[in-house]
């Protein structure tokens, strides 16, 4: 009896198939033979995908920070869908269109810019939002780099988005500034939080 525990004793026993199959040359045992080959390629499938996570596993059970991790360092990639909607939210802040960020936002809203820091209802955000973008006669973002991600810890979704704003102000200078934002959504996928860090 064999044991398929290991790569090692796998891989024996599947040369032991093909092997023995092999010896005859009947349609049957041809048969048998194509389906012996196939088990072994899925058995080394299984095998090295079970040891892939168990090697990721144990690679994130080792890490030990220097310091305390107050909310999670615990990440994955999810459907990229929720990137492309904030940066379509950029597109309307471009186009001062603000109003088609409403069904996109949830009741209450947080939002920490270096200008604006409060936590209010939809649409007092929006006004606020509005009024930021009035001051300016233009806007024109590009993106570096957007990020869609979930802390599997906490369940909670996150768009993160480096990039470059150039506006050009009610008296027709322009200026730009480097910016990081970041977007956090609740359970029922509404944004719930805003984040913007710049360096001019």
């Amino acid at each position: 009896m064999f044991s398929v525990g290991s790569g090692l004793t796998a891989r024996f026993f599947c040369a032991k198939i093909c092997s023995f199959m092999a010896d005859s040359h009947n349609l049957k045992n041809i048969a048998m033979l194509k389906i012996a080959i196939l088990f072994c390629l899925l058995l080394f499938v299984s095998h090295i995908s079970k040891a892939q996570v168990t090697n990721n596993t144990a690679v994130q059970k080792e890490v030990a920070y220097p310091y305390k991790i107050n909310y999670s360092a615990e990440f994955e990639p999810i459907d990229a869908q929720k990137g492309k909607m904030i940066l379509d939210l950029w597109k309307d802040f471009e186009a001062n269109q603000l109003d088609k960020w409403k069904d996109k936002l949830a009741d209450t809203v947080a939002m920490w810019f270096p200008t604006i820091q409060m936590r209010a209802g939809r649409d007092t955000i929006i006004a606020r939002a509005k009024g930021y973008r009035n001051s300016y006669k233009s806007v024109v973002r590009k993106v570096d780099v957007v990020m869609s991600t979930r802390s599997t810890d906490k369940k909670t979704d996150f768009v993160l988005i480096w990039g470059k704003e150039t506006f050009k102000n009610q008296q027709n200078k322009s200026e730009s500034i480097e910016l990081h934002e970041v977007w956090a959504f609740d359970k029922n996928g509404k944004i719930e939080t805003i984040e913007q860090y710049i360096r001019k």
